[in-house]
């Protein structure tokens, strides 16, 4: 590489995030001489205020502080970003949480009520099942109390017909 390539340096500082201002191309030309394109504040016209141009060392230590700016304005909006966007994914990380939360209130309700009812279920079938068995036995008992003076007259009647010494009552008795 030759003398005069090596001189040439050419780098561009970019300010995409700040939009106030755009380091543009520094750079040294092949005699030696520093040449400068800068939207700016010390612009064209060299070191601000002192009306001599800018000296290849103090245009590269001015980009390298706008580019410092430039980093540090980014990484500030950067971490800006993140914090809005953390608070977001947190918000909707408790607003989804909520949700989860109130449906398993809802699905332990729905299972508590599931459970009384079947609970009453096999009470009412336990209480119908003894009912019909109390009816049962008031009716059984219901029939015999009816039946005893029929069976009671039945059998007076037996005893009284074998007393009797009429033919024609003995045949009736006989039947």
């Amino acid at each position: 590489m030759t003398t005069a390539d090596q001189n040439k340096v050419d780098t561009t500082f970019d300010n995409e995030n700040n939009g106030d201002e755009t380091v543009g191309a520094i750079g040294v030309v092949g005699d030696g001489s520093a040449s400068q394109t800068l939207d700016g504040n010390a612009g064209a016209a060299g070191v601000a205020g002192t009306g001599r141009p800018m000296t290849e060392e103090e245009m590269v230590a001015e980009a390298i502080r706008r580019g410092e700016e430039t980093a540090e304005a980014e990484i500030a909006a950067d971490a800006q970003r993140a914090a809005q966007e953390r608070d977001r994914l947190q918000n909707e990380l408790d607003s989804v949480s909520d949700k989860i939360e109130a449906a398993k209130q809802q699905a332990a309700e729905a299972n508590d009520r599931f459970l009384r009812l079947q609970a009453d279920w096999d009470n009412y079938r336990r209480r119908t099942a003894q009912e019909r068995l109390d009816e049962r036995q008031r009716a059984t008992e219901k029939l015999v109390v009816g039946l005893l003076p029929v069976i009671d007259d039945l059998e007076r009647a037996i005893e009284h017909a074998d007393n009797l010494t009429d033919p024609a009552a003995q045949q009736f008795v006989e039947g």
